[in-house]
């Protein structure tokens, strides 16, 4: 099995263009299967390729999400932000997921409520990496910044132009 990312560049030899309906077909598996964690009361909060697997059934791609160990579960409806009273399980304060992959409401550690609109925000920069091969911030640019710029980073800074936007 390999992580999404990984499949994108295994199967395509950099000569080749990339063929973007191969690469949205397992994508859409993804969004599906966070929806369905949605549906359920789970917010995933560490969407990232190496928690999506890909293995391959009589010629079919079959996609897993996996790694459920910082999710957060919810009551209410699943567009309800969550807070205090209507979180089954939350810890104020702590940064946990991974950065280049996170919403900029995950990375203010709780000044911001986080909904299922963080996994969505986490889709993107995971189809961003599927398309052009790198995440939207580089992970040695996160490596080398301070804690709380890597958190301005993730808020502030637009990946492509790699500047605050004006």
């Amino acid at each position: 099995m390999k992580n999404m990312v990984e499949e994108k560049s295994a199967s395509v030899p950099e000569e080749q263009p990339v063929d973007v309906n191969q690469r949205l077909r397992p994508f859409v598996d993804v969004c599906q299967a966070i929806q369905h964690a949605h549906q359920k009361g789970i917010i995933h909060r560490d969407i990232k390729p190496s928690n999506v697997l890909i293995m391959v059934r009589e010629g079919v791609p079959v996609v897993k999400v996996i790694d459920f160990r910082i999710a957060k579960a919810f009551a209410g409806e699943h567009t309800e932000t969550t807070s205090p009273e209507n979180t089954l399980i939350t810890q104020l304060g702590e940064f946990r997921g991974t950065p280049q992959y996170m919403s900029p409401e995950q990375a203010s550690m709780g000044e911001l409520p986080v909904d299922t609109r963080t996994d969505i925000y986490s889709l993107g920069t995971l189809l961003y990496a599927l398309l052009t091969g790198v995440p939207p911030f580089a992970a040695a640019r996160i490596k080398q910044a301070s804690f709380d710029e890597v958190r301005q980073m993730i808020g502030d800074v637009d990946p492509i132009l790699g500047c605050v936007p004006k």
